[in-house]
């Protein structure tokens, strides 16, 4: 059952400067989920943020599986994204069109796996709330995996105009977030 410590934030939030982040909500997991959602966004926050921002601290409960993004519970063939990520071997590239949702993670490492050092990461949703554009993302992260360092550049796309009303997160497979995930949603507050 995750913690939610929004509530604690919020009460310092009003204070926070314009072009200030400022922490929404965050979630910990007490026990392996499958996914993660933040839900009600435009009713809470419209009025107030800009941009949103998704910090996450991942393990999987199994290795090698990558980390997904949905919005507003739609999750048919309006995505597309775009990742690069690299290593001491050399970069690599991947690209999805037409699909079912977005990346933000490649290559999740499990916590059983003989290096337990988590994935993390910061995720930017550029204009969650205006509803005369398309909706963007991109994505930073790194990780140690087995042998090797990596960093993980991403870029997503939704093909809808709709205000961002629930941020939904998942393993693209069947492993889950692993227990002592966490995943903190922070508002980048209007300039005007």
């Amino acid at each position: 059952m995750p913690i939610p410590l929004g509530i604690l934030a919020a009460a310092g939030a009003s204070q926070a400067p314009a072009g200030a982040f400022v922490l929404l909500e965050s979630t910990v997991l007490t026990g392996n989920q499958a996914s993660v959602e933040f839900t009600n966004l435009t009713t809470k926050y419209a009025s107030t943020y800009q941009h949103l921002q998704i910090r996450y601290v991942e393990h999987y409960t199994q290795d090698g599986f990558s980390s997904i993004m949905q919005f507003n519970g739609v999750s048919t063939a309006s995505y597309a994204s775009h990742g690069l990520w690299a290593s001491g071997s050399g970069p690599f590239s991947s690209n999805s069109v037409n699909a079912t949702s977005m990346l933000y993670n490649h290559f999740g490492i499990g916590h059983t796996s003989s290096i337990n050092t988590p994935t993390v990461g910061v995720i930017d949703i550029l204009d969650p709330f205006e509803t005369t554009k398309n909706k963007t993302i991109r994505s930073f992260g790194g990780q140690v995996a087995s042998g090797a360092n990596l960093i993980l550049l991403h870029s997503g796309f939704w093909n809808s105009t709709a205000s961002i009303t629930t941020i939904r997160l998942a393993t693209n497979g069947s492993p889950q977030f692993a227990t002592g995930c966490r995943f903190s949603l922070y508002g980048l507050k209007a300039t005007a």
